[in-house]
Order: C-alpha cells, then sequence, then structure tokens
C-alpha cells in the first residue's frame, strides 16, 4: 500500500498553508481542513512533539489526496497518460492529477482543468505555477448538464465541495454558499477550441451524472478513456449505477468499477483491462 511519508521529501507550514515536495520533484500546497479535528490517536505521540503533529493532521485531506495520486494511482489503472495527450481534469481541486497528468502529456500535450470552488481555484493556480508548467488551462467554473447557475454547498473539507444537495446534507457542510457558474464540458471545450480529448478524470461530489449528460458530443466525437469517481450517492444510489446505464447504452462504452468506487470506462473493451 505504501505512505504518504515515503513520497514526501519535504512538508513546511505557512499561514494555514501546507507545502510539501515530493521526491519525485512536484511541489503541490494546499489550505487546510475547516474546523478540522485532529484524530485521537495523534495524542499518543510525545507530547513535545505534539503541536507540530497535530498541525500536520489539520491537512487529511490533503494528505488522503496525496495517497490517492501518488500512491494508489486511482485514476489511471487502465489507461496511461502519453506525451501529447489531451486530459481534461473535472474537479481538479488543488490540483494533484492536473500537475501529474501535465507532466506525463508533456510541452506537445494539454491539461484542461475545471475546479468551480474560488480557494480550491487559487491553490490549484499557485501549484501550475509553482511546477512551471504551461501546458495547463484552468477553468474556474463547474461541470453540468445545462449552462446555469447553481449554490455550491462549501465543505469543512477541501475536497467535499458539491452542487448536490443530496450530499451536502451527509456531511458537514457550512451555512455559507458561493454561488457558480456552471456549463456543459461540451461548450466549455468548444469554446477552448479543443478538437480533441483523449482522457477525462471526473470526481465532483455527486454533480458526475449531470456533466456526462453534457459532455455527449465530446464522449461521440472523441472517445475519450474515463475515470469517475462514481461512489457518490444521488437520488439514494451509488452514481456509478446510472453513469454505466449512460456510458453503455447512449455512448457504446465499456466499464469496469474499482474496489474504491471509481469507474474506468473506454470505447474498446480490450483498453479497460480488470481492475
Amino acid at each position: 500500500m505504501g505512505s504518504t511519508s515515503e513520497i514526501i521529501d519535504s512538508a513546511t507550514i505557512d499561514d494555514e498553508i501546507l507545502t510539501v515536495r515530493l521526491r519525485n520533484g512536484v511541489v503541490l500546497s494546499a489550505t487546510q481542513d475547516r474546523n478540522a479535528v485532529i484524530p485521537y490517536y495523534f495524542y499518543y505521540a510525545r507530547q513535545g512533539k505534539l503541536d507540530k503533529i497535530g498541525s500536520f493532521a489539520l491537512f487529511n485531506t490533503f494528505f488522503q489526496i496525496l495517497h490517492e495520486q501518488f500512491i494508489d494511482d486511482c485514476y489511471q489503472k487502465t489507461h496511461a497518460l502519453k506525451p501529447g495527450e489531451v486530459v481534461v481534469d473535472v474537479g481538479a481541486n488543488v490540483g494533484a492529477f492536473t500537475i501529474k497528468a501535465a507532466l506525463a502529456v508533456g510541452d506537445s500535450g494539454k491539461v484542461i482543468a475545471i475546479e468551480p470552488e474560488i480557494h480550491n481555484c487559487q491553490m490549484l493556480a499557485q501549484n501550475v505555477n509553482d511546477n512551471g508548467l504551461r501546458n495547463v488551462q484552468i477553468v474556474p467554473m463547474g461541470a453540468w448538464s445545462s449552462k446555469k447557475e447553481l449554490p455550491l454547498y462549501v465543505s469543512d473539507s477541501i475536497g467535499g465541495h458539491t452542487f448536490n444537495e443530496e450530499s451536502s446534507k451527509l456531511f458537514d457542510y457550512r451555512e455559507t454558499q458561493e454561488t457558480c457558474q456552471l456549463d456543459t464540458l461540451d461548450n466549455i471545450l468548444a469554446k477552448l477550441t479543443t478538437k480533441n480529448v483523449d482522457f477525462i478524470k471526473m470526481d465532483i461530489e455527486g454533480a458526475e451524472i449531470e456533466a456526462i449528460k453534457g459532455a455527449h458530443d465530446t464522449l461521440m466525437r472523441c472517445s475519450p478513456h474515463m475515470a469517475i469517481a462514481a461512489y457518490h450517492i444521488v437520488d439514494g444510489e451509488p452514481s456509478y449505477k446510472e453513469l454505466t446505464k449512460l456510458l453503455r447504452n447512449i455512448h457504446g462504452y465499456q466499464t469496469r468499477v474499482s474496489l474504491g468506487g471509481i469507474l474506468h470506462a473506454a470505447k474498446s473493451k480490450n483498453n479497460v483491462r480488470h481492475v
């Protein structure tokens, strides 16, 4: 399995922002979880080191993201990114997958990073800049089945913001909301004059069904490989159930769902390896 300590070279906290340098040279920063509770097991640490250890515990979600992207490699189980490919990162958060993908596709490729939450978007832009990347285009909005405005329910976790009211009732969300602009992936990509898409990664906290509905033309024209976080509850069911129907019946995809609830999809059966 491995732990994040195995991939981190250094970590510093400054003004409630944690910056880590990974052993592969990637630099990533994130804000702490709001109203975070230090897990009880940290209190078994030496008292002299507790303040320092406890401070890192406030970034629990960020460490989970690092583990998902750089140890589990959860979105690339069935498709390895190659130089020159075009990647769309829907729900880019602070950019862990964006940075990883941008390095993989190189200067001849491109990553379009879509993120609606303002603070995550700021950290995303900083992380792209800190890694010296010129092949990333940030789109500060959400993906949906139509062009509209919706309230974004702001989570105490940097990874939990959602447009899905059902999801917002399951977890601890603040009363404050951000009104966000949303559009279809078809429209977003058309405005960017993006003619080809090779891979779509999506983790948008219950909005994935609506986002796929708004990507009809892109899926039919480009047939991109996809990896979608599809364990979110929508209408009382994990979203992978409805997504599987949409992708198979309408778009002709073959799909598999990994143990962690990631739906992997490709047009050719041979391209969706067992996960």
